[in-house]
């Protein structure tokens, strides 16, 4: 709390209650303002240290103050008074250093009292009162009426009353003068002294039996001894001591010795009752407490897998550490001892007990376990070439799965974590493992060696006939390398390369050596290589030979070089003399060659036939045809009956099948006919010339009509030819024509011309057709017009494609007049505006017709635009022209003014999808912000409205009827047996689009969880702990935003049978603590008893809730095996055991 105690108008601002914590020295408690000041004045100070805390203070900036007389140090006191100017006395104040004490709870209440400095004034802290000091011998009437006389910022002084040790001592420390008259008298009583004035005035501090007790003195030994005559008054400080003396008159009338009087002002005991007027006086509470200690915490990351390491907090404070872990999963810690658990980050929490300085504290830290490296061992393999796959295996500290790779392919593949070996060599396999929780994903190699294998070569025997030519040697083995041959006899044969060339007939040794290959070694094997005599290959051809050709030689050829012999069948056709053949006849004989053998062949024979024929005479006429004639049949003549084949040259002028010829395109071809031999006459052949002319081409060209204005069109002719179109048009003025395209360019006929050129296939023709373009009806645009009464002249504006001259008309002239084309509005009414179209050249005459409205003006949604000019006139967020003018639910509202246009109870905004926070109807809240066409600003509006059920009908224009959930029912209950599938199904019209969500409650209806929201129905395929659960469905309709959600009544499923535990675990931690049996409930009427081993029963109940949980009379039972009998009616019981295991 912070104090600004006001004194006329000056003011010191201080805190007057702090807390400041134990046992600190220098201790800042700044925050002094003085205020009001006059800075070239100076003026007292007096601070004091009181309260139960013994604290002490000190003053460090002293700079222009002076310490009153008496007190000698700015250092650890408990109090000083100085002068000085408001400056140095606020800097000195703001320098004040707290020095408190390990006592919590005790206070330090530091006095600060500011007072207008006067000469031989001092301000004594303990009772707030001001004491003036005046020195000079007078006597004691004098003083005493001076000091009557005398007042201190408005209060009273009298001579001073001293009533305590400490205000003495205080005294003694601001005056040196001796004798000093005080308030003190036993004038008018002798031997009774009493204090005079002062707020002590009458009060007896001695009497002529002693001190009184509870009253301060201070009396010099001996005194007061009322000497000679008398002494009536005390003095203090006699002769320079620090006690009392009775002095004066009567016995000592001279005042010579007295130093003068000591004049008191204050009437109070508490400084804080001071009245001076002036003067600041506060006290400022400083409160010892404890501090919380500044706990210094930082986050720790680690790696899991490292070593157990120490948690280390340090503290302002001496108090013990002890730390928790709040995830032990990922950390524990013992002591200060962290052992790692697994990756992640959790909270670590140290807690400081309390010391003599500071409170107890507690700081937190976030430890980090980042997954470690995992360390892979993964050992270099070496395997043969040919031997078995097999499976690669490497170790790890992680769980992370392993996933292996082959550099080269040409050395093994891989299959998961089967290598195939493809090939002898060396290939670096490596192994990649995937992180885990706890470790990084990891990679390591290791090389694979595959050593060659020896080769095993297959080289069978060979047996061969002599002149069966060349051939190849094949030798096959499992290595790649090239083979090489030799032949041991090169008289049998010779090789070349694995080409063997025969020789002789006879046998010989045949050598393969193979070379090394990158997976084998080298080797080599032998066959026998067998040739035997052949068979020889006569060569003796059939003879086709006129009947009147001359003599002739045959001719037989073989491989062998033994001897030919011929002979003829049937000599009535020919005779053969050696080798020399004569003709007799036509017809047809066997002739025989036989051959010897030689060295390689053996003996041999062949025959042929000899057949002597006459040449055929084919007869072949030329043709000529037209393109487009139809196909026709070709005939030859011939005396030979041999079969005709005819052919065609070009086939791009003709095809033919057979004989059937047809016509491709119109040229000239060859058509040739061959005549097979037959019977004793041979082939024959003859040609002939087909000639196909062009045809003349059928153009379809036809008349056409069009009106002016039409836009630009295409010519199209048709015809048989594929010659090229051109055409022309004889009058320019009606149209014209680029390529195919006509432009019309006025009114009128004209002729069109088409000319084709010829084609391969057709001449060249034309035809001509007429063309004829009629005036066209013009368009005229000209809209109805509304309009409010007051609004301006107007000027009317149809168009038209006609530039024909435009004249208008107003009917009803109580409603507007008309001068030329500017309309002027007279009343309300409706009248209707007529367009005339003069006739052009191009274009007719033409009329049109529209209807001026003159309104009043409406604003049916008071947001100041007018109905005609709003584009929503209710401001619910939906443009008019999307409401529009229907009444849909038929109030007397169009739906642009009625907030609720499919009359279902909920406003159109809403089933718009907008906001109406009020609950007006309007779009936002109200009043709305509209712009210059009525529409609503600074919402969400004007965007599609919502069609939630997708049946093409906005939903603020799809009226929503009443549902009858009613109707909506499920079964109350269901029985179902294990692997039964449930289906809940709720009865609904087929026409509404409906929202479903299915709900499942586990605990008795309390609470039900969302499940499933497909549809009107639910499968189940309970268990059988699902027993006893409840499922229900929420309905809704999406296209109803105003809808409330019908919920409805609840199944419960019953599991058909009884499933009894054979066990449970009754230690307290929630999982089977309870012997539960599954499906009782359906038999309300059973028993349940469970007995000991001794046959002693422990529990019975006719109503089992499934409470049961191992205890018997309030006490646990034993572990152990416990039996039961339940009666599920009379006729049906089980029987079995229980084990009871707690640990």
């Amino acid at each position: 709390m912070f104090s600004s105690l006001v004194i006329g108008q000056q003011t010191l601002t201080v805190s007057l209650t702090q807390e400041v914590p134990v046992a600190e020295n220098g201790l800042s408690i700044s925050n002094f303002s003085l205020n009001g000041y006059n800075d070239s004045t100076t003026y007292k100070v007096s601070l004091s240290s009181t309260g139960n805390a013994n604290g002490t203070f000190s003053v460090p900036t002293t700079t222009g103050l002076t310490r009153d007389f008496g007190y000698n140090s700015w250092t650890n006191i408990t109090s000083v008074n100085f002068i000085g100017t408001p400056t140095n006395i606020e800097n000195a104040l703001n320098s004040i250093k707290l020095n408190t004490t390990l006592t919590e709870g005790a206070q330090i209440i530091l006095s600060v009292v500011i007072i207008n400095q006067t000469t031989n004034s001092y301000f004594n802290p303990s009772n707030g009162h001001v004491y003036k000091f005046v020195s000079g011998q007078t006597t004691f009437a004098n003083a005493r009426s001076a000091a009557l006389a005398s007042t201190y910022e408005g209060v009273s002084g009298y001579l001073v009353t001293i009533t305590s040790a400490n205000e003495q001592a205080f005294i003694n420390s601001k005056i040196s003068a001796n004798n000093i008259w005080t308030g003190l008298s036993d004038e008018g009583s002798e031997g009774v002294y009493k204090w005079l004035d002062g707020p002590e005035a009458g009060t007896a501090i001695k009497t002529t039996s002693g001190n009184v007790a509870g009253q301060y003195n201070n009396w010099c030994s001996g005194e007061p001894n009322d000497y000679s005559s008398g002494e009536d008054y005390m003095v203090t400080r006699w002769n320079g001591g620090n006690c009392w003396n009775d002095f004066g008159p009567p016995a000592f009338p001279n005042h010579s010795s007295i130093g003068g009087y000591l004049i008191e002002y204050g009437d109070w005991s508490d400084p804080t009752n001071s009245t001076f007027s002036s003067t600041v006086n506060t006290q400022i509470t400083f409160t010892q407490v404890k501090t919380d200690p500044i706990i210094a915490f930082e986050n720790v990351t680690k790696v899991y897998d490292e070593n157990d390491f120490n948690l280390s907090a340090t503290s302002s404070s001496t108090g013990a550490f002890t730390y928790t872990i709040s995830n032990t999963s990922i950390a524990q810690v013992n002591g200060s001892t962290v052992t790692i658990g697994n990756v992640g980050a959790t909270m670590v929490i140290v807690n400081q007990a309390a010391d003599t300085k500071y409170n107890a504290g507690l700081a937190t830290m976030m430890l980090t376990i980042i997954k470690a490296n995992p360390v892979i061992i993964f050992n270099d393999i070496t395997k043969n070439y040919e031997d078995p796959d097999f499976n690669l295996s490497a170790t790890s500290s992680s769980t992370g799965a392993f996933t292996y790779t082959v550099s080269n392919t040409e050395i093994g593949t891989l299959s998961d974590t089967s290598v195939s070996i493809n090939g002898a060599g060396t290939s670096i396999v490596t192994v990649n493992q995937a992180a885990d929780s706890n470790y990084n994903s990891g990679t390591t190699a290791m090389t694979l060696r595959v050593n060659k294998s020896n080769q095993i070569i297959t080289f069978s025997d060979t047996i061969k006939t002599y002149g069966s030519g060349n051939f190849d040697l094949t030798a096959t083995s499992s290595s790649t390398g090239a083979f090489s041959f030799s032949i041991t006899n090169n008289a049998i044969a010779s090789v070349s390369g694995s080409t063997v060339t025969i020789l002789a007939v006879g046998s010989t040794l045949v050598t393969v050596n193979q070379a090394a290959d990158s997976n084998y070694n080298s080797g080599s094997a032998t066959m026998t290589l067998t040739i035997i005599k052949a068979n020889p290959s006569i060569t003796f051809s059939n003879l086709d030979k006129n009947i009147n050709v001359p003599d002739f030689n045959l001719s037989a050829s073989s491989e062998s070089t033994g001897g030919f012999t011929f002979s003829i069948t049937d000599n009535t056709i020919a005779s053969v003399s050696g080798s020399t053949v004569s003709i007799l006849a036509v017809g047809a004989t066997f002739v025989t060659v036989n051959q010897a053998a030689d060295s390689n062949y053996n003996s041999g024979t062949a025959t042929m036939t000899l057949r002597v024929r006459m040449n055929p005479t084919v007869i072949f006429s030329n043709i000529t045809k037209t393109y487009g004639d139809p196909d026709f049949v070709v005939t030859a003549t011939s005396n030979s009956s041999g079969a005709m084949i005819y052919a065609v040259s070009d086939s791009s002028i003709a095809s033919i099948t057979v004989s059937l010829i047809s016509i491709n395109e119109a040229g000239t071809s060859i058509v040739s006919v061959n005549q097979a031999a037959a019977g004793n006459f041979n082939s024959g052949t003859a040609t002939m010339t087909l000639l196909v002319n062009k045809a003349d081409p059928i153009i379809a060209f036809i008349d056409i009509t069009k009106t002016y204005g039409d836009l630009d069109f295409s010519l199209s002719a048709t015809s048989s030819s594929t010659g090229e179109f051109t055409f022309s048009i004889a009058d320019s003025s009606i149209a014209t024509v680029i390529g195919n395209s006509v432009t019309i360019a006025g009114v009128g006929s004209t002729v069109v011309k088409v000319n084709q050129s010829g084609d391969n296939n057709y001449n060249a023709a034309s035809k001509t057709i007429i063309l004829t373009v009629k005036k066209r009806d013009p368009v005229i645009n000209f809209e109805n017009i509304i309009k409010e009464v007051n609004d301006p002249d107007f000027n009317l504006s149809a168009t038209s494609n006609s530039n024909g001259k435009l004249i208008y008309n107003i009917i009803n002239v109580e409603t507007a007049t008309l001068s030329g084309t500017l309309a002027h509005l007279n009343n309300p009414g409706e009248t209707v505006i007529t367009v005339y179209q003069e006739a052009t050249q191009t274009d007719n005459a033409a009329t049109s017709s529209i209807i001026l409205n003159v309104i009043e003006r409406l604003d049916s949604d008071n947001d100041g635009v007018s109905d005609l000019y709003d584009l929503d006139d209710d401001n619910d967020g939906i443009l008019d022209t999307v409401e529009s003018k229907d009444d849909l639910d038929e109030d007397e509202l169009t739906n642009a003014l009625d907030h609720d246009s499919d009359g279902d109870g909920c406003f159109d905004v809403l089933e718009a999808g907008y906001v109406d926070d009020d609950q007006d109807g309007r779009v936002g809240n109200s009043p709305v912000e509209v712009n210059n066409v009525g529409l609503v600003q600074n919402v969400f509006a004007y965007d599609e409205p919502l069609d939630l059920d997708e049946n093409g009908n906005y939903d603020f224009l799809d009226f929503e009827s009443e549902i009858n959930f009613k109707e909506f029912i499920l079964p109350n209950e269901i029985s179902f047996e294990l692997n039964q599938t449930v289906v809940l199904e709720i009865e609904t019209e087929n026409s509404l689009k409906l929202n479903y969500q299915w709900q499942e409650s586990t605990d008795q209806e309390s609470g039900f969880a969302d499940i499933s929201d497909d549809g009107n129905s639910l499968t189940l395929n309970p268990k059988y702990f699902d027993d006893g659960n409840f499922y229900r469905v929420i309905i809704s309709r999406p296209s109803y935003v105003c809808d409330t959600p019908f919920i409805s009544n609840s199944t419960k499923i019953l599991y058909d049978n009884v499933f009894i535990p054979s066990g449970i675990s009754p230690n307290g931690d929630g999982v089977n603590d309870f012997w539960e049996i599954i499906g009782l409930g359906n038999f309300p009427n059973s028993n349940v008893i469970i007995f000991n081993r001794l046959g002693v029963k422990v529990f019975e109940s006719n109503d089992y809730k499934n409470e049961w949980n191992g205890f018997y009379r309030g006490s646990s039972l034993p572990d152990g095996t416990y039996f039961y009998q339940i009666s599920l009616s009379e006729n049906e019981i089980k029987k079995g055991f229980i084990y009871v295991k707690r640990n």
